[in-house]
């Protein structure tokens, strides 16, 4: 049986949330950033105070960074994977 679209992002939401929980963030409360970075393939790990939101580049480095908007997302993303070289 075969997840439907639906249930596969209702259960990505589900561990996001778990993720935060147990990093101790909160979830960011505009779905905004959490989409902004989905479309970018980052899984985002919530808001750290001083911080910033903070979002993780899971499949390609494998590290975090920090931004404050989502239009920073794109620069900062293609800094840290320069960094490491992909």
């Amino acid at each position: 049986m075969a997840l439907t679209q639906d249930e596969i992002e209702r259960i990505a939401q589900a561990c996001a949330d778990e993720i935060c929980r147990r990093l101790g963030v909160a979830p960011s409360p505009d779905p905004t950033m959490r989409a902004a970075g989905a479309a970018l393939g980052l899984r985002y790990d919530g808001f750290q105070k001083d911080l910033g939101h903070q979002f993780t580049d899971e499949h390609v480095t494998g590290s975090s960074f920090y931004v404050d908007y989502p239009h920073e997302l794109e620069p900062k993303l293609a800094a840290t994977r320069k960094k490491f070289g992909r």
